[in-house]
């Protein structure tokens, strides 16, 4: 009671104000994170694909050099 009595203050409004905004901003942020994320494990995920078919030449060529 004493805190939502403190809330309707000037000053508890400018802080919750502030409060508001402050987890606004982190919620924009995380969403932004998860973006940047998701797009890093894509990249990951084809780096690891392309990587796999280089290696994968690459033992074709040691097999066929190896068998002349």
């Amino acid at each position: 009671e004493a805190f939502i009595e403190w809330k309707e203050t000037e000053e508890g409004m400018k802080m919750d104000k502030k409060v508001q905004g402050l987890r606004q901003v982190t919620k924009e942020r995380r969403q932004s994170i998860k973006g940047v994320t998701e797009e890093l494990n894509s990249l990951k995920k084809r780096i690891d694909e392309l990587k796999m078919k280089v290696d994968r030449k690459e033992n074709e060529r040691k097999l066929r050099f190896h068998n002349d």
